[in-house]
């Protein structure tokens, strides 16, 4: 039983600058990390860093909204096999996580990007944002496995302080490993930091 994650390096200049491969060990690690607390055990889990551009296009293919989002999870886990593996695909949105960063006071886009990243697992786990009531569930959730992580809850408090430039000095040199990947869409919302996303 293991937990695969493949961070693939960002194909656009601007964006691999802006996510150093230190940024993307760390992130590949707590999402490991996150996907453990979260009582995964067996997983392939390739997270793709894209720029708004690339984000616009796959929001178009995939829902048909050709506009901006922070992220996009595909579930492709085999559910007529009891206990299949999970086998996820995250798009994760760097630009609108460096905005969001600032918008929401941690200046941290690895934190923000790590958030997205554990949103997208939630949803392949039977978490969803569908009602307000749903929403706050998994958005607590989200919170509560940063602390367990000794990392600062993102989403309801940066809002209210800044997070502290330390969390990023906790970045773990684990690499990531080859994944499989690819099937149904599970979508999170835009702008907003996903449906129910306001704060």
């Amino acid at each position: 039983m293991s937990i695969h994650i493949e961070l693939l390096p960002p194909t656009d200049r601007r964006i691999r600058k802006a996510v150093p491969s230190k940024m993307c060990c760390w992130i590949s690690s707590y999402a490991e990390a996150a996907a453990r607390l979260a009582g995964v055990t067996t997983a392939n889990w390739v997270i793709h860093l894209v720029n708004d551009k690339r984000m616009i296009h796959y929001h178009q293919q995939t829902m048909n909204l050709a506009t901006i989002t922070d992220v996009l999870t595909f579930n492709y886990t085999d559910t007529h096999i009891p206990n299949a593996p999970l086998d996820i695909e995250t798009i994760i949105c760097v630009d609108e996580a460096e905005r969001q960063a600032i918008v929401h006071n941690h200046l941290l886009p690895e934190l923000e990007m790590l958030l997205y990243a554990i949103h997208s697992l939630l949803h392949c786990v039977g978490y969803d944002d569908t009602s307000s009531a749903k929403a706050l569930r998994m958005h607590r959730k989200e919170d509560a496995l940063l602390r367990q992580m000794a990392l600062p809850a993102v989403y309801y408090t940066s809002s209210h302080g800044a997070v502290s430039s330390n969390a990023s000095n906790n970045a773990s040199n684990n690499t990531s490993h080859k994944a499989a990947a690819v099937a149904m869409v599970s979508f999170k919302g835009t702008k907003t930091r996903g449906k129910g996303r306001q704060r």
